[in-house]
């Protein structure tokens, strides 16, 4: 029987790994609330300025991106600490 138990509990262990895995990346979380873009343009006609913008504007949504990543990994991993502490308890 303990063999049955230690083998369950290693197998949801086993499950739960991936959740603990790292978003590597930017992000755009501030103190006060998610920020907007800091991206300017200022002369629609200037070729620069529109390339700068356009890649400023993709990494605010890639880090947006990452940020929503590490939302949903918290989220999964504080469900599985509810579920192995109303479970298991501990």
């Amino acid at each position: 029987m303990l063999m049955k138990k230690n083998l369950f509990i290693f197998v949801i262990l086993a499950c739960s790994i991936p959740a603990l895995a790292y978003v590597y990346g930017g992000t755009n979380f501030g103190y006060s609330g998610y920020p907007d873009p800091n991206c300017y343009l200022f002369d629609t006609s200037d070729s620069y300025q529109r390339d700068a913008y356009v890649r400023c504007i993709n990494e605010y949504v890639e880090n947006a991106s990452n940020d929503i990543k590490r939302i949903k990994e918290k989220a999964a991993q504080a469900a599985d600490d509810a579920e192995r502490k109303l479970r298991f308890g501990y």
